[in-house]
């Protein structure tokens, strides 16, 4: 499930005035939902339904706006949360900045607030030669220093949630061709982002906490047998949708597939290089898996120091 949010920029100021019929008129905004309904035989994964959702947010009435893209069975809000991210946002100093990282829980909502998450490691996701990248969880550094007064650069991003101006929703889409795949599309969406010009920022302020469950592993499943076309059929795409990834960040792949579709679309922009964003990521998407590891690349020390640098451009 997919859901944007477009929050007002233009704020009324409070007062204790009586409400007229036009400000009663103008508070209703189930004239300004948009939805799209579809099938669940059509559900194929994160970026797909993500693409879905940002489409219906047009160019034309919401250039100047912002945007707020989560999980809705995640996440939970506080209260003014709007006004909250506005003000961070503005505060950042950069009109290319995307706020974003997994929340923190909400049993943890109310606590002392003396750190934040940052999204700041990542591994090699499996032993596959088409494998791709995975970033980790966010990890928590301290609310000090700098980290008091503005929200923190980062070098990664988290499709939980994250929000900036409606330009970035344009000008780099969720890519509808990785369908079923749940890891790797946030990768190379960063990579498209930060080559375009864009950048990342951990909230310093709790606007936002997430509902998140343990599920205990499932019992295995009996053996299938090997004419079990669905769940071939399932691989098959997951494998092609990483070689996708893999190719337009000009990665080695095993199979070159016939058809790439819209390849200058959705692959890396040209305002910074791939080569200046594996040195800021502190990510080689050519490293091969590592078993004993989660924190194959980690630049969680660097943040907290505050030695993660702006690139200009």
């Amino acid at each position: 499930m997919s859901a944007l949010g477009l929050p007002q920029t233009r704020l009324r100021g409070r007062d204790i005035s009586p409400l007229k019929s036009d400000d009663c008129k103008q508070m209703l905004h189930s004239g300004q939902l948009r939805t799209q309904r579809r099938d669940a035989s059509g559900a194929t994964g994160p970026a797909v339904g993500k693409f879905v959702a940002e489409g219906l947010v047009e160019r034309d009435k919401f250039a100047d706006d912002f945007y707020l893209s989560v999980d809705p069975a995640v996440v939970v809000f506080t209260q003014d949360w709007d006004l909250s991210l506005l003000k961070q946002w503005y505060i950042i100093g950069n009109d290319m900045a995307i706020m974003s990282v997994s929340p923190k829980s909400i049993e943890l909502q109310g606590s002392t607030n003396n750190t934040v998450l940052v999204q700041c490691s990542a591994r090699i996701h499996s032993k596959s030669p088409d494998a791709v990248v995975e970033f980790n969880p966010p990890e928590m550094v301290p609310r000090q220093g700098s980290v008091l007064l503005a929200p923190v650069l980062q070098a990664h991003y988290s499709e939980i949630f994250h929000f900036g101006p409606t330009r970035a929703l344009f000008d780099v889409r969720s890519d509808p061709y990785t369908p079923l795949i749940s890891v790797g599309h946030e990768y190379a969406r960063a990579a498209r982002f930060w080559t375009r010009g864009y950048d990342f920022y951990a909230p310093n302020e709790d606007t936002l906490f997430a509902r998140y469950k343990w599920q205990e592993p499932p019992f295995p499943l009996p053996a299938r047998g090997i004419d079990d076309d669905t769940e071939q059929q399932q691989q098959r795409g997951m494998d092609k949708s990483n070689r996708r990834i893999r190719h337009l960040l000009r990665l080695p792949v095993s199979i070159k597939d016939s058809v790439l579709e819209q390849s200058q679309v959705y692959s890396p922009g040209g305002i910074r290089s791939m080569e200046a964003w594996q040195a800021f990521s502190g990510i080689d998407p050519r490293a091969a898996y590592d078993e004993s590891t989660t924190n194959q690349f980690t630049l969680c020390g660097a943040v907290a120091r505050h030695q993660l640098h702006y690139v200009p451009y």
